[in-house]
C-alpha cells in the first residue's frame, strides 16, 4: 500500500467528483495505468514484443517474465476492487465456514470495509479526485481477521437504526496504530429527477441522514467510562461549492464536520492517544422537507454498516442475575456493544465450563435467559466474545 500522505497522481482519463448534489465521488480508486517502475522492480522486461501487441504475459519465445503493455482504463482498476472484495468474502467464508447464506454481509458492509482500509494519500481525509484513497486488499482482509480475533461483530457491525434513534459503544486504542471508523448504508432512492435542465439539479439525494462521531474518553481504566469526552472527532467533509463550482474550493483539503450529503461517513485519527473511544451513530431523520418535488421521508429503520480499525473491543459486563419463577431459569442482564456476538458459558465449580449458546447483542443493555441443571447447589455464568 501507500504510506500516509503519499503523492498519488490520478490517471489522465480519470473522472472526478462531486456529484451534482455534492456527494463524494469516487469512493475509492485503484491502479488502472501501467507502471514501468513497478514492472522493473518485479524483474519484468518492459520492452513490448512486436509480435504480441495485445498480450499481457507472452510465451517463452520472448524470455521468461516478458511483459507487454498497451492498455489502461477502468477495465483494469474496477476488477482490482472486485478482486479485493472477493478476497474479503473468501476470508470470511474460511473463518466462518458454517454460517448460513442468510448471514451474508450486506453490500454496504463490504463497501465500508473497503473504504475503511483505504490508504489515506495526500492531505488527510478524502478528496474529489482520489475519493478515500487507493483500495488496500491486504488491509481489507486484515480487518476481517481483526473482527474474528475480537469476536464476530465486534469491529464489523450491521445495525438497524430507527429515525431519531442513537446508539453508542466503546472501543480501545493502544495508541500505536491509526484509528478509523467508517459507516455506510444503502440509502433508498432519492427524489426523482424528471426534468433535465441547465444548470443541473443540486437537490440532495440523501433520504436517511445518519451521523457518525468518535469521542476520546481518556486513558483506559477498569471501570466503564462516563462523563464528558476529552476530544471529539467528526467525519471528514469536503466543500462541493455548488454555487460557483470552482476548482479552487473543491480542491481544498477535507475538514471535520457534520455530513448531510453522503451515505458514507469516515472519521479517522492518524495518531490517536491511547485509551477508550466512544463511537456514536445517530439517525437525525430526513433533510428539511421541500414543497416542490419533496424527498422521500424515512419510513423505517435503516440498516447501517460500521467498520472500526486500529482498535480492540472491550469486555462485556454482566450486570444482574435474577431468578425466574421456574427453579432452574435465570434472567441475565449484560452491557455490551450492539451488533456483536457472544457465547454464554456456565460452570458448577469455576473449573469446567460448557457453552450454553450464542447471543447477538441487539442493544447496549440486553437480557437473556440462562438455565441451571436441576439439583445444582451452585451455578456460575460468564461471557466471551465470539460464537
Amino acid at each position: 500500500g501507500f504510506g500516509p500522505g503519499a503523492v498519488v497522481v490520478p490517471s489522465s482519463f480519470s473522472g472526478a467528483g462531486p456529484t451534482d448534489d455534492g456527494r463524494i465521488k469516487p469512493d475509492l480508486v485503484a491502479v488502472g495505468s501501467p507502471s514501468p517502475a513497478a514492472r522493473s522492480a518485479f524483474g519484468f522486461n518492459y520492452t513490448p514484443p512486436a509480435q504480441s501487441p495485445v498480450g499481457v504475459l507472452v510465451g517463452p519465445t520472448n524470455g521468461a517474465g516478458f511483459y507487454n503493455i498497451g492498455f489502461q482504463g477502468t477495465s483494469f482498476s474496477a476488477p482490482t476492487i472486485s478482486g479485493l472484495l472477493g478476497l474479503v468474502m473468501e476470508r470470511r467464508s474460511q473463518l466462518y465456514p458454517t454460517l448460513p447464506a442468510s448471514a451474508a454481509w450486506q453490500g454496504s458492509t463490504q463497501k465500508a470495509i473497503a473504504i475503511n482500509a483505504c490508504d489515506d494519500v495526500g492531505a488527510p481525509g478524502p478528496d474529489y479526485t482520489m475519493g478515500h484513497g487507493p483500495g488496500n486488499a491486504r488491509q481489507s482482509v486484515q480487518s476481517v481477521n481483526d473482527d474474528h480475533s475480537n469476536g464476530r461483530g465486534s469491529l464489523i457491525k450491521e445495525l438497524p437504526l430507527a429515525p431519531l434513534a442513537s446508539v453508542s459503544w466503546i472501543v480501545k486504542s493502544d495508541g500505536t496504530a491509526p484509528l478509523s471508523v467508517t459507516a455506510a448504508w444503502s440509502d433508498p432512492a432519492g427524489p426523482a429527477l424528471t426534468v433535465l435542465s441547465t444548470p443541473e439539479s443540486q437537490k440532495p439525494m440523501l433520504v436517511n441522514n445518519i451521523d457518525l462521531k468518535v469521542e476520546y474518553l481518556g486513558p483506559d481504566t477498569t471501570s466503564f467510562p462516563v462523563g464528558n469526552p476529552v476530544s471529539l472527532f467528526l467525519p471528514w467533509v469536503l466543500n462541493p461549492d455548488l454555487t460557483a463550482e470552482t476548482a479552487a474550493l473543491r480542491s481544498q483539503p477535507a475538514i471535520r464536520g457534520l455530513d448531510n450529503r453522503n451515505n458514507v461517513e469516515k472519521a479517522s485519527i492518524a495518531a490517536p492517544a491511547a485509551g477508550r473511544y466512544r463511537i456514536t451513530l445517530t439517525h437525525t431523520g430526513a433533510l428539511p422537507v421541500e414543497t416542490v418535488n419533496p424527498s422521500p421521508q424515512p419510513a423505517s429503520a435503516q440498516m447501517v454498516s460500521v467498520v472500526a480499525g486500529g482498535v480492540t473491543a472491550v469486555l462485556p459486563t454482566i450486570n444482574t442475575l435474577v431468578a425466574s419463577p421456574t427453579a432452574n431459569e435465570f434472567l441475565l442482564t449484560y452491557t455490551a456493544d450492539p451488533g456483536a456476538y457472544f457465547t454464554i458459558q456456565s460452570s458448577p465449580d469455576l473449573v469446567t465450563w460448557t457453552d450454553q449458546g450464542s447471543v447477538l447483542s441487539v442493544n447496549l443493555t440486553n437480557v437473556v435467559t440462562v438455565t441451571a441443571n436441576v439439583g445444582d447447589n451452585k451455578r456460575f455464568w460468564r461471557m466471551r466474545r465470539g460464537q
